[in-house]
């Protein structure tokens, strides 16, 4: 008796890369949410986790998402050194935690292969939905700005109960979920090239 996931690739036979990694997401999604649970509850709490230099994390974070230092820096001068520090360790968790879901996929599209044969690389709405989710995270890790009152549900918005962490959050799953479909679809291109 398999998941609803393994039930549908069985039932189609077709390999498509956005369903096996979907088992994968939603058990990292729900992982993800708890993290910004807590730290929210940290920051209504005016709590901090670990007490550390922040600053050259924070410069290397930026380094691959420009617009944290900016959102790092807000946060800091609107809620204090504590919840910035609080914040880069939310990152610092976020992109930690990133290898141990490449490992897990690795594992499932193992376990899945033992059972079910997959006989194309990649089907067209996988490539569509990994395409959209690049693009799209691009212009968010570049173009993710801070703004003083927020304009829109897409605007960075220091708060007073942390809801900001839930926004990274979506933004970090999705581009999560895009680099799992991709990350799929390399392992299987790996396995053609060796049969």
């Amino acid at each position: 008796m398999g998941t609803v996931i393994e039930k549908r690739v069985a039932r189609t036979s077709e390999w498509n890369a956005f369903v096996i990694s979907s088992n994968v997401f939603f058990k990292y999604l729900f992982f993800i949410f708890i993290v910004a649970i807590l730290f929210m509850v940290i920051k209504i709490f005016n709590l901090i986790i670990l007490d550390f230099n922040s600053d050259p994390i924070a410069y290397k974070i930026s380094f691959f998402y420009p617009a944290f230092l900016d959102q790092y820096m807000a946060i800091r001068a609107k809620s204090g050194d504590l919840n910035a520090k609080n914040y880069a360790l939310f990152f610092l968790v976020l992109i930690l935690s990133f290898p141990f879901l490449l490992m897990y996929m690795v594992f499932y599209y193992k376990k899945l292969r033992k059972s079910f044969y997959f006989p194309n690389i990649a089907n067209m709405h996988d490539l569509i939905t990994v395409g959209l989710v690049l693009i799209f995270g691009a212009f968010i890790v570049i173009l993710d700005k801070v703004k003083k009152e927020p304009a829109s549900i897409y605007d960075f918005y220091v708060d007073s109960y942390g809801i900001y962490y839930f926004r990274q959050c979506f933004i970090f799953v999705g581009l999560v979920g895009g680099a799992l479909i991709l990350f799929c679809i390399l392992l299987k291109l790996l396995e053609s090239k060796r049969e």
